[in-house]
């Protein structure tokens, strides 16, 4: 496939560049899309595709300021197209541990569905979060990145990551309660 982005650059050094950030994170975003589709192969691949060409297409504002982390940032970009990608064929698959791994003995098995439920209805409610505010939330919660270095990824101020954090809290709670967006 890297040859085949490369033959839609035209500039000599946004291939150079492309083909770093590729390389670098091709193996990381296909294997979060690998979990988020259960496996899926072709929809992982397809998620992954689209999501190169998103930043091919947008290379001017995507390269705009600089990035310490282009890994996060490319992992939850592909993470979120597969979950448009399954959505749009009804097949999400949110809970990623395998049932069968859970030792009976330990766990009673009505209380790990009632999680598991729990957990789907949390994923589901925080997919729905506009991904101007989703992004942020989930770099803080499922990376455990600081809002300083959510600021580096995204390329914005302090303040801005710790209000669209905010925000994105606030909403998410209104979808908990059955609110709008």
């Amino acid at each position: 496939m890297l040859t085949y982005y490369l033959s839609i650059i035209d500039d000599p050094q946004q291939k150079s560049e492309f083909e770093k950030l590729y390389s670098a994170h091709r193996t990381a975003a296909l294997r979060a899309a690998m979990i988020v589709t259960g496996g899926n192969t072709a929809i992982a691949e397809d998620a992954l595709h689209d999501t190169f060409m998103k930043i091919i297409d947008g290379w001017e504002k995507f390269f705009r300021r600089p990035c310490n982390n282009w890994r996060s940032l490319i992992v939850i970009m592909v993470k979120n197209r597969a979950i448009d990608i399954l959505r749009r064929e009804k097949k999400l698959i949110s809970f990623d541990e395998n049932i069968a791994d859970i030792d009976s003995e330990s766990e009673d098995l009505a209380a790990v569905l009632q999680n598991q439920e729990r957990f789907d209805f949390l994923v589901d409610c925080v997919a729905e979060i506009p991904e101007y505010y989703r992004i942020p939330l989930e770099l803080r919660c499922y990376h455990e990145m600081s809002n300083t270095e959510i600021a580096e990824v995204l390329g914005v101020e302090y303040s801005n990551v710790t209000l669209r954090i905010s925000r994105a809290k606030a909403k998410l709670r209104k979808i908990i309660e059955g609110g709008s967006k």
